[in-house]
């Protein structure tokens, strides 16, 4: 949503130049989100594998307590210090993969399949956008949720004295050993019909808070909403 705000911005400053302006897009997207993602999921990664293990409460073995502060305390006491950012290599791997083809997947929909002129490009319909979005977010999922299952494994090692698994390749040796490699996608026609409902609900309203933007700030309809804005636009319509 954010990147969709932006490359709206690019274009109507751009005078039109539309394909230079959304290949720039392209390539300071790849850069400054993929190190933004590094960064970020390093931080909030104890909070990610203490949701993960909360999540299936009752599913592992000596599994932490509820609460924040008694549940770090429970994973650093049984698991070691380092223990809270277990699975971090293989989650942050598949997020920046997944945004990479995702953005990829996006832009060659919109030009090559959605709309073959720069005119089209700016007139897309909102069904046109959700579909090229709900594409792009199926085919980036497709290819990296084996991943994210390798995140979801190795996260939930808890509670023994030896690990489990103590890396990315013994965890698949042991997914390979308890089953078969279909198991790397066990739960994926769920997780892409989520995104069905998910894409048309955040564009509308991205669509509504652009528009109660712009009526605030007395902007014409077809007025560029300008990065920061759009930013938090796109974070208020996401969450």
């Amino acid at each position: 949503l954010a990147g969709a705000a932006m490359a709206d911005f690019q274009v109507k400053r751009s005078g039109g130049a539309v394909y230079d302006s959304e290949r720039r897009l392209f390539l300071t997207s790849l850069t400054v989100h993929g190190g933004a993602v590094v960064a970020s999921k390093f931080v909030a990664a104890p909070f990610e594998r203490l949701r993960v293990l909360q999540q299936v409460r009752g599913l592992v073995q000596q599994c932490p307590r509820p609460g924040i502060c008694r549940g770090f305390y429970d994973v650093v006491v049984k698991d070691g210090w380092f223990s809270v950012w277990r699975g971090y290599g293989a989650h942050v791997t598949c997020v920046v993969t997944s945004s990479v083809l995702r953005l990829f997947a996006h832009q060659r929909l919109r030009f090559h399949v959605v709309a073959s002129s720069p005119e089209g490009l700016r007139h897309q319909s909102f069904a046109q956008r959700c579909t090229t979005a709900i594409a792009a977010a199926w085919v980036a999922l497709v290819a990296t949720y084996p991943l994210d299952v390798l995140h979801i494994y190795l996260a939930t090692d808890h509670g023994s004295s030896k690990r489990r698994v103590p890396g990315v390749w013994a965890c698949q040796r042991e997914i390979r050993r308890l089953g078969t490699w279909r198991s790397l996608y066990s739960g994926l026609p769920l997780c892409l019909a989520t995104s069905v409902p998910f894409i048309p609900v955040a564009f509308g309203l991205h669509d509504a808070l652009v528009a109660g933007y712009r009526g605030i700030r007395c902007n014409e309809a077809n007025s560029a909403v300008h990065p920061p804005a759009g930013l938090v636009i796109g974070a208020l319509a996401g969450l």
